[in-house]
């Protein structure tokens, strides 16, 4: 059995430190410690096991380089990406601080964010990374695929605020044609009336293909000839109910929207 304070091990060297000699350890019968010389110029006296498995390898510059190196990347992407910054802040918060609003809707239901994100060393630089690598702009919110899962690459994406808005808990989801989608999307491709599709699947328990194809009787109805001339259903029947216009009047005339002079399409 080799020891530790054979001369074999002068000037032997493990990472930064070269071994110049041996010091007694103070606890009786405990063997030698390894007195150091790290290339720094610092003296050390260090645990020869800790040394051989690699635990210590320095007399701690190494770990204020590496810290220091870590620190100045992390602020130098914080003044690159200031939004991605206060993004990934707030991600962290709601997940893991109480006093946030909205705890009780994130970290109060399990939601938690994952290890490569969390990391205390890498997770903001893992972070921005997946975010340029996806698809991310400033015009683009973080959103949750599944809104019940938890904020990780494989459940994030970069999505307009329109989207994320219908992306909520409450936002009914089908499978059509073999594609997962949300129903009032499936219903605006294929130019079918929501709420009849969601009755006849929520109240009357029809299949997603029945309860699309099937003709309703608004498909010789006005929302019918609303769609077909481009016109916003709500802005015609309010034209015929409130204004007493003709229906051809009400589908023939442009509208001009509604201004600030809360003169609307009534012209």
């Amino acid at each position: 059995m080799e020891k530790n304070n054979d001369k074999k091990w002068i000037g032997q060297k493990f990472g930064r430190l070269t071994i110049i000699g041996f010091e007694k350890k103070k606890e009786p019968n405990r063997g030698w410690n390894w007195v150091c010389q790290c290339d720094c110029g610092n003296k050390k006296v260090v645990s020869p096991q800790d040394v051989k498995l690699g635990k210590t390898k320095s007399c701690g510059c190494y770990h204020d380089e590496v810290c220091k190196s870590r620190a100045t990347k992390y602020n130098h992407l914080v003044k690159d990406y200031p939004r991605l910054h206060r993004i990934y802040h707030w991600m962290k918060r709601r997940c893991y601080d109480p006093k946030t609003p909205r705890y009780e809707d994130y970290g109060g239901r399990g939601i938690s964010v994952s290890r490569e994100w969390i990391d205390k060393a890498h997770g903001f630089d893992n972070f921005v990374q997946w975010a340029i690598e996806n698809g991310y702009s400033d015009r683009l919110t973080l959103d949750r695929i599944d809104v019940n899962g938890d904020y990780c690459p494989e459940n994030c994406r970069w999505v307009t605020y329109k989207e994320q808005n219908e992306n909520k808990r409450d936002t009914k989801w089908v499978v059509y044609k073999g594609e997962k989608i949300q129903l009032k999307r499936l219903c605006e491709k294929i130019g079918v009336c929501y709420d009849t599709v969601h009755n006849r699947i929520y109240s009357l328990g029809w299949d997603v293909e029945r309860a699309i194809m099937e003709p309703s009787q608004q498909e010789n109805s006005l929302m019918k000839k609303c769609r077909e001339k481009g016109m916003n259903y709500g802005t015609v029947r309010s034209r015929i109910k409130q204004f007493g216009w003709s229906e051809e009047r009400a589908l023939n005339t442009p509208s001009i929207g509604r201004g600030a002079n809360k003169k609307t399409y009534t012209k």
